[in-house]
């Protein structure tokens, strides 16, 4: 497990969220049921994705203090990270506040 485990589950849970979500809102004319599951399926991988990046930071703060200096891999991977987390739970919760 490493910083790129963390980016890349973090982005995989964030597009699950999405793509559930756009699913359930599709289907809610034709079936209520199915659509309510993939809403439901929505939330769960957003709260992955919450629990993943919380590890993250965790993560990021125990190397911080490993180094002196953080080498500008691990810095940059860290802006990015975050930035695409920022970005995509707020387009996530604004669609599932749609659906409702």
């Amino acid at each position: 497990m490493d910083i790129e485990y963390f980016k890349n589950q973090i982005s995989e849970e964030l597009e699950g969220a999405d793509q559930y979500i756009r699913f359930a809102i599709e289907i809610k004319p034709m079936n209520v049921q199915w659509s309510k599951m993939f809403y439901d399926m929505s939330l769960a991988e957003l709260e992955h994705a919450s629990n993943l990046f919380k590890m993250f930071e965790e993560y990021i703060l125990t190397l911080s203090k490993a180094y002196q200096d953080m080498p500008e891999y691990l810095e940059e991977t860290r802006r990015k990270v975050i930035k695409h987390y920022t970005e995509c739970t707020a387009k996530i919760k604004y669609i599932q506040s749609m659906y409702k």
